[in-house]
C-alpha cells in the first residue's frame, strides 16, 4: 500500500501526474513482491489496485446494509456514490474481479465521563454502548454478500485517537471474549462449503 487516503497526492482527481504516481508505485511494489496483493491508494482514489479498499466511517449498521447490500450497491459505491464523498476509482482502472474490502470502519470513542472530546468518528458513553455499536456495524458488514473483508479502526488508543478497542495501556474496553463472539460469525460472502471445510479442518 504505497499511499493511504491520498496523503501526498491530494489532487489526484485533477492532476494526472499524481494519478501516474500512484499507478507507478503500484507497479513498483508489485515488482518487488509479486506474491501479495497491492493497493495503490487505500481508502479512495484508486488507480491500479488488487483490492478496492474503502474507508467508511458510517456510525450505524443500517448505512452499511444500504450501501453494500448487492452488486448494484457496490457499483454505485465504486461509481458515483462513494463513502467519505471522495471518488473511489480514478481513470477507469481495469476491473479484474478485485474484491471490495472495508479497510477502515468503526472509529468509535468510548467517553464515559468528561474529558477530551476527540478522537473518533462517533462517541459512546459506556462499554455496553460500545459493544452494541461494534456488533451493529460488524453484523451489517458480515451480512453483505459483496464485502470480502474489513478492518476495525482501531485496535488501541494512540495519542489523540481514542477510538481503540483497547486503551493505550492495552486494557480492553470490551471483554476479549465478547469481541471474539462478534467477529466469529460467518460472513455471507464466504460460501457455506468453505466454512464447513474450515470447521472440519479445525476439528482434525
Amino acid at each position: 500500500m504505497p499511499f493511504n487516503e491520498s496523503w501526498g497526492v491530494w489532487h489526484g482527481l485533477a492532476v494526472a501526474q499524481q494519478r501516474s504516481a500512484t499507478r507507478a508505485l503500484y507497479h513498483v511494489t508489485k515488482a518487488l513482491d509479486p506474491n501479495r496483493p497491492v493497493i495503490s491508494n487505500d481508502g479512495w482514489e484508486h488507480t491500479e489496485s488488487d483490492i478496492w479498499g474503502l474507508h467508511d466511517y458510517a456510525p450505524a449498521g443500517d448505512s452499511f446494509r444500504e450501501r453494500y447490500a448487492d452488486q448494484d450497491g457496490i457499483a454505485r459505491i465504486l461509481g458515483d456514490r462513494p463513502p467519505a464523498r471522495r471518488t473511489a476509482l480514478l481513470d477507469d482502472p481495469v476491473h479484474r474481479g478485485q474484491p471490495v474490502m472495508l479497510t477502515e470502519i468503526g472509529g468509535t470513542s468510548l467517553r464515559p465521563g468528561e474529558g477530551e472530546a476527540w478522537h473518533g468518528y462517533a462517541t459512546v458513553a459506556s462499554a455496553d454502548a460500545l459493544t452494541d455499536r461494534v456488533r451493529d456495524i460488524v453484523d451489517a458488514v458480515l451480512d453483505s454478500p459483496e464485502i470480502a473483508g474489513f478492518c476495525w479502526t482501531q485496535l488501541t488508543d494512540t495519542e489523540q485517537e481514542t477510538n481503540g478497542l483497547l486503551t493505550a495501556d492495552r486494557e480492553p474496553k470490551v471483554p476479549f471474549e465478547v469481541i471474539r463472539r462478534i467477529l466469529q460469525r460467518p460472513a455471507r460472502s464466504v460460501p457455506a462449503e468453505a466454512i464447513d471445510a474450515a470447521r472440519r479442518e479445525a476439528r482434525e
